[in-house]
């Protein structure tokens, strides 16, 4: 593998594509809840919100974790980021030039659009690195990435089109939830890496409160989403939680890292699946204009 093309695989590595998907649907929503047009500068800031924004969030992190990357067998192997990169201040330059692009996709709308996404780059950022360092701050660590992941998100999908002032107060009470709900799953996965955080002598929300009552409040907070939610979705939408509580149920019998990193893997999937299956069904259609290359399509509410 020629040097370059080694170089970008690590970035991809380093930016966890598997969570791309997260704060990219956050931000449509607020096109598919409120029913406006996606055109083609939207399409540009969404993408720069996968690859480009995990890139800086899970590279800062990556930088500032080295002595628990180490001792995490179970998740990294191992592999800290002197190991994958020869210089920590190449992957810094790369970090700084995902940020501006983030940064420069807000150039198209207003400046409501810019405050949000640097806030978003803020709060990844101040997630790890000192002197605020949130992710040995709990709760504030579970809750920093629910805040970048669905509420800002959401707001910097608002204010491409709209004042968020203007946003019903029921909508931004189901925002609440799902933030709360990805606080939840980075609780979660602290109490995944329990074990390595420990030894290294961080305090996070899982070696603060314990691995159980991480798990528990993930189970009650999946409850009070299908509280929101059920009432507005399909039967599909119950299938799913109740997949997702069982699984959670498995994990509290026995908070094993192997046993709660295997219920993880299969509740991810389950999590998009709900998305993927709104969007199609329960979502009201949403136009998406592309006037560059004449392209022009609605997509999402076939059930309806």
């Amino acid at each position: 593998m020629g040097r370059y093309a080694r170089r970008l695989r690590l970035l991809v590595e380093t930016s966890r594509p598997q969570f791309y998907f997260v704060p990219v649907y956050f931000y449509v929503s607020a096109f598919v809840i409120l029913g406006r047009e996606i055109t083609l500068p939207v399409l540009v800031q969404a993408a720069s919100l996968s690859f480009p924004l995990t890139l800086f969030i899970n590279g800062v992190n990556d930088i500032y974790d080295t002595d628990t990357d180490a001792l995490d067998d179970l998740r990294k192997e191992g592999e800290t980021v002197e190991e994958r990169f020869d210089d920590v201040s190449t992957l810094r330059v790369y970090l700084a030039v995902a940020a501006a692009v983030v940064l420069v996709t807000t150039a198209m709308f207003d400046v409501w659009n810019t405050v949000f996404a640097a806030s978003m780059l803020f709060v990844g950022y101040a997630y790890s690195a000192p002197p605020l360092r949130l992710k040995e701050r709990p709760p504030l660590d579970s809750l920093s990435n629910g805040v970048i992941a669905v509420a800002l998100a959401f707001l910097l999908g608002v204010s491409t089109f709209a004042n968020p002032a203007e946003v019903a107060p029921w909508t931004y009470a189901k925002v609440i939830m799902l933030t709360l709900g990805i606080a939840a799953a980075h609780a979660y996965y602290a109490a995944i890496d329990y074990g390595p955080d420990k030894e290294a002598g961080l305090e996070t929300v899982a070696t603060r409160y314990g691995k159980g009552p991480c798990i528990a409040a993930s189970v009650v907070v999946v409850v009070l989403n299908y509280l929101v939610f059920a009432p507005e979705l399909g039967p599909y939408f119950e299938v799913i939680v109740g997949y997702i509580l069982l699984l959670l149920a498995y994990s509290l019998h026995n908070p094993e890292p192997e046993r709660m990193l295997r219920a993880a893997r299969l509740i991810y999937p389950g999590f998009v699946l709900a998305v993927v299956l709104f969007v199609l069904f329960d979502a009201e259609p949403v136009r998406v204009s592309i006037e560059a290359v004449g392209v022009e399509f609605a997509f999402s509410g076939y059930g309806q």
